[in-house]
C-alpha cells in the first residue's frame, strides 16, 4: 500500500479545467460548450463536468491546452507527501558536508547527485521508491563514514 494520498483523476481534471476556463478568460458559456463538445450531459439546464467520463474530462482539458492553456505546478513546491523526504535528503545531506566528506556541499551538488540515483533531474518528480533509494544511498554513506545520522 502507498503511503502517500492518491489524488483522484477527476478532482484534479476539474480542477484543471476550472484553472484553463480563469485563464483562458472564457466566459460561463463558452467553457460550457467546451464540456459539450466532448460529451456533457445538462444538469440543471447547463452542461456539466460531473456527468463526463475522465477519457472525456481529459479531451476538454486537451481542447483548452490547444487554445493555450499551459497548467503549471506551483514553483518549487512539491507534492506534500514528498516535501518530508525530500527534507530528509536535504538533512543527510548537511550532515555529510559538516563532517566535511564531501568535496562540494551545495544544493547543486546535491541535486546532481540525486538526479544520478532517480534519473529524474528534479526531486519533487521522484517517485516515492526514487526518493527512498536516495535516502538509502545517504545513510550508507553516512554509516561508513562513521557519520550520526536519525
Amino acid at each position: 500500500m502507498s503511503s502517500h494520498p492518491t489524488i483522484d483523476p477527476r478532482r484534479r481534471l476539474y480542477t484543471l479545467l476550472q484553472v484553463g476556463r480563469q485563464t483562458l478568460g472564457l466566459d460561463e458559456d463558452s467553457y460550457r460548450a467546451i464540456l459539450a463538445a466532448y460529451g456533457a450531459r445538462e444538469v440543471d439546464g447547463r452542461p456539466s463536468a460531473t456527468t463526463m467520463s475522465v477519457s472525456q474530462l481529459e479531451q476538454a482539458l486537451e481542447h483548452q491546452k490547444h487554445l493555450g492553456f499551459r497548467p503549471r505546478r506551483r514553483p518549487g513546491r512539491a507534492d506534500d507527501w514528498r516535501q518530508p523526504r525530500i527534507d530528509k535528503i536535504a538533512r543527510l545531506w548537511s550532515l555529510l558536508r559538516d563532517a566535511g566528506v564531501l568535496r562540494d556541499g551545495s544544493q547543486r551538488a546535491r541535486d546532481r547527485f540525486c538526479a544520478r540515483q532517480t534519473g529524474t533531474a528534479r526531486l519533487d518528480w521522484a517517485s516515492s521508491a526514487q526518493l527512498n533509494q536516495v535516502i538509502e544511498a545517504l545513510k550508507s554513506w553516512c554509516d561508513r563514514e562513521r557519520v550520526a545520522h536519525d
